[in-house]
């Protein structure tokens, strides 16, 4: 049993979830675009519909989606919401820019169709060297990413994955 809620900012690991992205956009004054869902889709026809929805979390007046660089729609965002397109399923990148007021760009974030799963990509996520402050319990987060052979995560891969930590202060990971 899962014991976390589907509106959690965060994933019982403490990675970001999506909501996170949602919250901060109006809980601070930092320019926040964030695009989801990812932009991979193997069997587009699967969707009941042959659209994608895809929503922008954003603090932006105004967000601007385009996809593979042509404009796919421009739309005001209220605040404490988001916008919401119905875009069709084209590999490449999908791409949401955050406006201001005037039309000047504050944020952007992109997501791309990335290729099949190639290697795993390491990401110490913890601290400044990566290593708990405690003297007595250092203890180090790290994110494991499956990545194409361009190194973008693929975000619908589903590789059984284990791992053997060994070591006293000196763990190793192989």
């Amino acid at each position: 049993t899962v014991n976390s809620h589907y509106g959690a900012m965060f994933d019982m690991a403490g990675f970001r979830k999506d909501a996170y992205y949602f919250y901060k956009a109006w809980w601070t004054a930092e320019p926040v675009v964030h695009l989801l869902p990812h932009w991979n889709w193997e069997h587009p026809h699967e969707f009941p519909a042959p659209t994608v929805k895809v929503w922008v979390y954003t603090n932006a007046p105004q967000v601007a989606l385009y996809l593979n660089g042509n404009l796919h729609g421009k739309v005001a965002v209220a605040q404490f919401s988001h916008a919401s397109f119905q875009v069709p399923y084209t590999p490449g990148n999908l791409t949401a820019v955050g406006l201001s007021a005037f039309g000047q760009v504050v944020s952007r974030h992109t997501v791309l169709t990335s290729g099949h799963p190639k290697a795993l990509a390491f990401e110490v996520m913890w601290g400044a060297d990566g290593i708990s402050s405690s003297i007595h319990n250092n203890v180090a987060l790290v994110a494991v990413k499956v990545v194409d052979v361009a190194g973008h995560i693929v975000p619908t891969a589903t590789n059984m994955i284990s791992f053997n930590v060994f070591g006293g202060c000196s763990a190793t990971i192989s």
